[in-house]
């Protein structure tokens, strides 16, 4: 954590807490974690390794089926045998010139242990949040020597911007909720 000695470094590095906060929990989004997966497949393909992404037209159907077109139709079963051999949680069929991946469904206690595991993260960020005002408080109180009118006013417009990026975060929590939930 580094030194935060006004508001813009404040907002600065709430700023970067959330966001990193919102990477973290779009892991959740479980169909692009399995697309995630095909640019870490290779194949040799003209004496170089390269992701299977590359290879293939890729189209999801609302089945929760991801079909994998190759370019060249040559392909489609060295795609599959890389897909396989890759080991992942996922069924593979070839059908006619597609590989088609359907996903395993998630189960209602694994869906659990997904919000539990969110509303730890959400709740570890606000005590990060509460961290950097205090830091900010102590160098406006100890090094900028403010009034205590001035003090009270900064302390109102730095929990104005905490409550604010809070609510930020729950409203990404229960979208991600809510998506998740629909699966």
């Amino acid at each position: 954590m580094s030194a935060i000695h006004n508001i813009n470094d404040f907002e600065k590095a709430i700023f970067q807490t959330v966001e990193a906060w919102k990477k973290q929990i779009i892991k959740g989004d479980f169909l692009k974690i399995n697309l995630l997966l095909l640019e870490e497949i290779t194949i040799e393909y003209f004496g170089s390794k390269t992701a299977i992404k590359y290879l293939v037209n890729i189209k999801k159907n609302s089945q929760g089926e991801i079909h994998l077109i190759p370019f060249d139709s040559k392909m489609l079963n060295t795609i599959h045998k890389a897909i396989d051999d890759f080991k992942v949680d996922w069924n593979l069929s070839i059908q006619g010139k597609n590989i088609c991946i359907t996903l395993p469904l998630i189960t209602t206690q694994k869906k659990d242990l997904i919000i539990k595991n969110w509303k730890i993260q959400i709740e570890n960020n606000r005590i990060h949040l509460r961290k950097l005002r205090h830091q900010l408080l102590k160098y406006l109180k100890n090094e900028e020597k403010l009034a205590k009118e001035e003090l009270s006013m900064e302390q109102k417009k730095i929990q104005k911007i905490i409550d604010i990026n809070n609510q930020k975060m729950e409203e990404i929590l229960k979208e991600k909720i809510d998506e998740l939930l629909k699966v």
